[in-house]
């Protein structure tokens, strides 16, 4: 990627640009402190003592609220409740509904990289993009209800200690967990120290 991200001291920082700026043509922010509040990659980034808060933009969860016609709905507690979609709600869309439907699912997917919460809910819509169903449709609005009331979450990473980090793995998955295709779903989270480094959700 053309968007570099990257840490170091004012003089590191400074020297690194002289360099690089003699070879490219680059633009450059920063350097940025404690209290700083950037964006970067469509992320908003607030640096403070204890470590860096990263805020995945407000307009994607505004764009399905919006596409869906739910601004003003009341936000729900869990992006989906299990065994939502039956086989009686797999009725099609019309091409209308068809078309916003693929158009927040894929703003969801997107917004989904930084929120691990709403990972698999996102990943089961997903399933639902070459063929939209009204069952499909119901979770997807309670996805937005969900977004709606926790559209400040954002993920920390806190400031290294300056002892050794462990690397840490958990993994886990679901047997045969579709009631509807009886495929299961494979998830896993990895940490260094206590930071989340990444997070998963996949059908098998």
């Amino acid at each position: 990627m053309d968007d570099g991200h990257g840490a170091g001291t004012e003089q590191e920082i400074s020297e690194f640009f002289e360099r690089l700026g003699q070879n490219v043509l680059i633009k450059t922010s920063g350097p940025h402190r404690v209290g700083s509040v950037y964006t970067h990659l469509k992320r908003e980034r607030e640096l403070c003592m204890q470590g860096t808060i990263i805020r995945p933009s407000r307009k994607h969860t505004l764009t399905i609220l919006s596409l869906l016609g739910m601004l003003n709905c009341a936000p729900a507690p869990t992006p989906m409740v299990e065994g939502k979609v039956q086989v009686d709600d797999l009725d099609d869309l019309s091409s209308a509904d068809a078309a916003v439907f693929r158009s927040c699912v894929g703003v969801a997917l997107y917004l989904s990289s930084d929120r691990p919460d709403i990972a698999f809910c996102v990943k089961e819509l997903g399933r639902f993009l070459s063929r939209p169903c009204v069952g499909a449709m119901t979770w997807l609005k309670m996805l937005a209800r969900y977004l709606k009331g926790t559209i400040d979450y954002a993920i920390f990473l806190p400031r290294p200690s300056g002892r050794s980090s462990v690397l840490a793995v958990a993994c886990d998955s679901n047997w045969a967990g579709c009631r509807r295709t009886r495929k299961s779903t494979t998830c896993f989270i990895i940490w260094l120290g206590h930071m989340m480094m990444t997070a998963q959700s996949k059908t098998q």
